[in-house]
């Protein structure tokens, strides 16, 4: 007779604590669903910041390469103008004794 009332007791016992472990395993469950979103959206957003890091690099590279370009298209421009007026000034200055 012990034994019935012991496992009867045992049956109560889990009949009262399964919905509570159900609603446990339902919100942790739940929980994970959560925090696989989050980890989905941590994982796109690295991505869209990796994509604008190197577009972004890409993008100023090419203005440096362009202004370094024009940078040395200018000083070569200044160096012959520079020459032309030596030559022009150093012929004049040769004219000018004779």
């Amino acid at each position: 007779m012990l034994h019935i009332d012991f496992l009867l007791f045992i049956v109560c016992i889990w009949y009262f604590f399964y919905p509570f472990q159900s609603l446990e395993a339902n919100k942790m469950s739940v929980l994970a669903a959560k925090m696989s979103k989050i980890e989905e959206a941590l994982k796109k957003k690295d991505e869209q910041t990796s994509v604008f890091i190197s577009q972004t690099r890409e993008a100023l590279e090419q203005k440096m390469e362009a202004h370094t370009e024009k940078r040395e298209t200018h000083i070569s421009d200044l160096k012959a103008k520079l020459k032309d007026h030596v030559c022009i000034s150093l012929s004049m200055f040769l004219s000018f004794g004779k």
